[in-house]
């Protein structure tokens, strides 16, 4: 498939250059005419340019060098279609009439081939965790952890179980923080989310778990007890008339709030150990969570609402790692014939 695509792509780059080389072979009056024009100032889109870096090329930039240009970098360094429009977008901002460009019949049909060859692949990645709570049940108890461990641990249990990005997590409001009988509701203030254009407040909920070893609202707690017990107001990261009581603190000063580019690197500094997908990457914490809850049957309305996504097509198609699921539904289908 790859070797017929790549032939596809030299064919079409053939066909460009022959009417590329007709279109020199036929034009020699009209550049007078245009250099001409571009000297006496009537036609503002044919001005001359000096060679571009990279490209080899000089003079006005044309549909069939992009085409040319783009052909090239996708056979030899077989770029994905998400970075062949980002070139595409880039060499456009360089045309001085860009429209006229994007009219070309054999630039439509090129962009348009492109577009069609790009198979977005099934991803199928099981995600086991088993060895992640191996690791915390050979720790000590939570309560018994030291600093950096029981940061880590309580910042990826919130993450894993109320499907939070790091900046959700940094901007938690330990003060407004309610602890119940087998939850906590954590507010977030201000997270990227907005509603109006205006900025909203996110309550999430996290329930308890049963084994103390591996219970998020436990680990809250005692984070609370032995690091946050002293407040930490700080101004809102993009929003400096809110003001914020950190619940992550630096490990080595609590008065100090944990950044939030520290975050992510505490978070994966735990399913770095076990969990990868199939090209070796650790996947985010809120998409392990997501995926495991939809695998083990929690519905998507509950998954999407716990996350707070805009839709269901923000789940599938960047958050779910895998397909798998625990339910058969053949079963349940022919579950009256039997």
């Amino acid at each position: 498939m790859e070797q017929e695509l790549i032939q596809l792509i030299k064919d079409l780059s053939d066909k460009v250059n022959i009417l590329y080389n007709e279109r020199e072979a036929n034009s020699t009056h009209q550049e007078q005419e245009m250099k001409v024009q571009s000297s006496s100032g009537k036609d503002p889109y044919l001005r001359a340019r000096a060679p571009i870096n990279g490209l080899g090329i000089s003079g006005d930039i044309t549909a069939l060098d992009i085409i040319n240009y783009l052909s090239k970098i996708f056979i030899e360094r077989k770029l994905k279609q998400f970075t062949m429009q980002a070139y595409k977008s880039a060499l456009l901002q360089l045309v001085t009439d860009k429209k006229r460009v994007e009219k070309e019949k054999c630039f439509i049909e090129f962009m348009k081939f492109l577009n069609e060859s790009d198979l977005i692949k099934v991803t199928n990645n099981f995600i086991n965790i088993k060895p992640i709570i191996g690791h915390f049940k050979i720790l000590c108890p939570t309560n018994s952890l030291n600093t950096k461990e029981l940061t880590a641990k309580t910042c990826w249990l919130i993450a894993v179980c109320g499907f939070l990005r790091a900046s959700d997590i940094h901007q938690v409001d330990n003060e407004r923080t309610e602890i119940l009988n087998n939850s906590i509701k954590l507010i977030i203030c201000a997270p990227k989310e907005k509603r109006k254009s205006s900025p909203i407040e996110r309550l999430v909920e996290i329930k308890a778990h049963s084994d103390k070893i591996l219970c998020p609202e436990i680990a809250y707690k005692i984070h609370k007890q032995i690091i946050a017990n002293i407040p930490c107001p700080r101004p809102h990261v993009n929003n400096r008339n809110l003001i914020v009581n950190h619940l992550f603190r630096n490990t080595k000063d609590f008065n100090k709030l944990l950044t939030v580019d520290s975050i992510p690197r505490i978070i994966k500094s735990i399913p770095i150990i076990a969990v990868k997908d199939e090209k070796g990457i650790t996947p985010k914490a809120r998409a392990i969570g997501a995926t495991i809850a939809a695998r083990t049957g929690i519905s998507t309305d509950a998954i999407i609402t716990q996350e707070n996504w805009s839709s269901y097509y923000m789940f599938i198609s960047y958050y779910k790692l895998s397909n798998d699921s625990y339910s058969n539904i053949t079963e349940s289908v022919l579950a009256e014939l039997t």
